[in-house]
């Protein structure tokens, strides 16, 4: 069915949650009877098994990538480990990336810039350079992980979870491929700091505020969705159509921890209306997150 995604693994990699169970085990049912055994199996398929424990050949790898490729791979690598993705069998040939991050690798960034204006470029540094490029780390990703599919990053901060998930659906929809990993991850430094400051008092961008008003996460939020064939086939469906408010009377879903703030903290929002969705199996569906533009827009994605 056109517009529609089925998830089918999931992968966490945050300051607070270093794998996905761990915020599956953060969030509460809203009574004992609505979490039954089936509904936890079925939260249990989509992230990585209790034993996972990421590869030698992985960490040898990002031990020389930027920080905010760490934690993209490690989320990607728990996705990839989910147990419905595994029992699809989809080669790596029909599989999509598509990646956003909102601050990118800003570190790696400025010390390019420092670099480039020591002694008239002279020392320029190429490491700096090649992991400042905002597509480097999708490259680096789909190198790793064999996928051999169309690869995209994206840099917007309009609609952070839904615009992704758009072109998750553009690119299912033109049978471009049979699964698309989408991956949200960013990091956090002085530097971003800094620049959010400036951007709340010289820009007059008062969204940035509520990075300031505490310490800031990081992290990476990584999920696989294919095609949906019927609406009957169970699991966990997402709509990412823009939508107005709600057609029930219920409120948009919203999270219901504490967590610091990050430029794609809302994709972290969406994995854990996913999981509440599934512990809370009696809840009439769908379920809404709502997302606000910078401009005060409001999209209401359906998880069904």
């Amino acid at each position: 069915m056109k517009h529609l995604l089925q998830l089918s693994g999931l992968g966490i990699y945050t300051d607070q949650f270093p794998r996905a169970d761990t915020l599956a085990a953060a969030l509460k049912p809203k009574s004992p009877a609505e979490a039954s055994v089936k509904k936890h199996s079925a939260l249990n398929g989509l992230i990585p098994p209790a034993g996972y424990k990421p590869s030698a050949e992985l960490e040898s790898q990002i031990s020389s990538c930027d920080p905010v490729a760490h934690y993209a791979f490690y989320a990607i690598d728990q996705a990839l480990h989910a147990e419905e993705f595994s029992s699809k069998q989809i080669s790596f040939e029909r599989m999509a990336l598509v990646l956003l991050s909102g601050w990118g690798t800003m570190d790696s960034t400025m010390a390019y810039l420092e670099s480039m204006f020591d002694a008239d470029g002279r020392y320029a540094s190429p490491l700096s350079f090649t992991r400042s490029i905002n597509s480097s780390l999708a490259s680096l990703a789909v190198i790793h992980f064999g996928i051999h599919g169309p690869c995209e990053t994206l840099a917007h901060d309009s609609w952070p979870v839904a615009g992704p998930l758009e072109r998750a659906v553009d690119i299912l929809d033109c049978d471009h491929a049979d699964a698309v990993i989408v991956c949200w991850t960013d990091q956090t430094s002085p530097i971003a700091m800094d620049m959010c400051r400036q951007a709340v008092t010289k820009l007059h961008r008062p969204e940035f505020k509520r990075f300031l008003d505490g310490p800031c996460g990081y992290g990476s939020v990584a999920m696989i969705f294919g095609r949906v064939e019927s609406l009957n086939t169970g699991g966990v469906i997402l709509d990412p159509q823009p939508t107005k408010a709600p057609v029930t009377r219920d409120e948009p879903w919203s999270m219901p921890l504490d967590f610091k703030p990050f430029a794609t903290d809302n994709a972290l929002c969406l994995a854990a209306a996913v999981m509440q969705r599934i512990l809370n199996g009696n809840q009439p569906a769908p379920i809404y997150l709502c997302e606000t533009a910078h401009h005060g827009q409001k999209r209401y994605l359906s998880i069904l």
